[in-house]
């Protein structure tokens, strides 16, 4: 699954001053995937990100607050910022929340955009904007800075009464087939679980091509989950079984007994995220498939590992 920035607009007084890209943090990407998972299972891979279910205790799945991940900008003024893939927090001058959210579902993604406006006021002298960060509620989270952008170099400055609207532009995509989706809406889900919904995952399963193989699920709460990196994590604890194009079976031909190696259990060729969908308004479930032959999974000795990761998209 992919995540990245289109574009930022830059407007004053409803003129279009600039587009630029700006750069999603280790901490951002990272929210994508505590996104991702209930609270059991989140709470000791993103201990940064506790308190959100602290701050919120009416809320049984945090579902309202893991939408939130870009809804506010910071805006820092005159001097710069210095900022990096690892910063989780900025010193800003200006924070706005977000005045309009829109979103766009294609066959292979969604895309997100967000719209910040202030009006400035009470400064003197004309000010140049150095800096703009995305992310939560810095009241809520201390690790709340998701992206940001440094644009000192383009010398905008603003007045005085000046209206600054920034237009934030994202698309996640992703080489699941998304399918099964229970909810009311009728659009093609692509990648829109990515951005717009808490979909938190509730089991795994693993199967023949259209369910022809019998297959087995195995919900969240019996695996084990690690942190593996950035947007990362490791998923373990599944039957030994075969996929792929090898057979690790021995030659009835070559040897005189099946018996001389061991068995490696069934043979499958999807792999299956099944989630349970949370939204402000209803619940819903729905699939994310992929071909074995496609998916980061790795098997040692029979110990079956599965990566499930965000990527900054290109």
């Amino acid at each position: 699954m992919k995540v990245k920035n289109q574009v930022i607009t830059i407007k004053k007084n409803n003129e279009v001053l600039y587009n630029i890209h700006n750069r999603i943090t280790n901490n951002g990407m990272d929210w994508f995937v505590f996104k991702n998972l209930n609270e059991a299972t989140a709470t000791p891979l993103f201990p940064k990100f506790l308190y959100t279910y602290a701050e919120f205790p009416s809320y049984d799945k945090t579902a309202d607050v893991k939408i939130n991940d870009f809804n506010y900008a910071y805006l820092k003024f005159d001097t710069t910022e210095t900022l990096s893939d690892i910063s989780t927090a900025m010193a800003y001058d200006v924070k706005t929340s977000v005045a309009q959210s829109n979103f766009v579902y294609n066959d292979n993604g969604s895309e997100k955009e967000k719209i910040y406006q202030y009006t400035v006021t009470s400064v003197e002298d004309a000010r140049l904007l150095t800096t703009i960060g995305f992310g939560s509620n810095d009241s809520n989270i201390t690790s709340y800075l998701f992206a940001y952008i440094q644009i000192g170099f383009l010398g905008l400055t603003f007045e005085e009464d000046d209206i600054i609207e920034i237009v934030r532009r994202d698309i996640a995509t992703t080489d699941f087939e998304i399918a099964n989706y229970s909810g009311s809406e009728a659009f093609d889900f692509g990648g829109a679980h990515l951005l717009r919904y808490t979909a938190e995952l509730a089991s795994i399963t693993f199967d023949g091509v259209d369910g022809s193989t019998y297959g087995i699920t195995y919900p969240i709460e019996d695996l084990t989950i690690v942190l593996d990196g950035t947007a990362t994590i490791s998923i373990i604890g599944f039957d030994a079984f075969v996929y792929g194009d090898g057979n690790l079976y021995p030659s009835e031909t070559l040897y005189p007994s099946d018996t001389l190696y061991p068995e490696y259990g069934e043979k499958y060729t999807r792999m299956i995220f099944n989630y349970n969908n949370l939204k402000l308004v209803g619940d819903s479930t729905f699939t994310a498939i992929i071909d074995l032959n496609n998916a980061t999974i790795s098997n040692d000795g029979g110990v079956i590992t599965v990566n499930y990761a965000y990527e900054r998209g290109i």
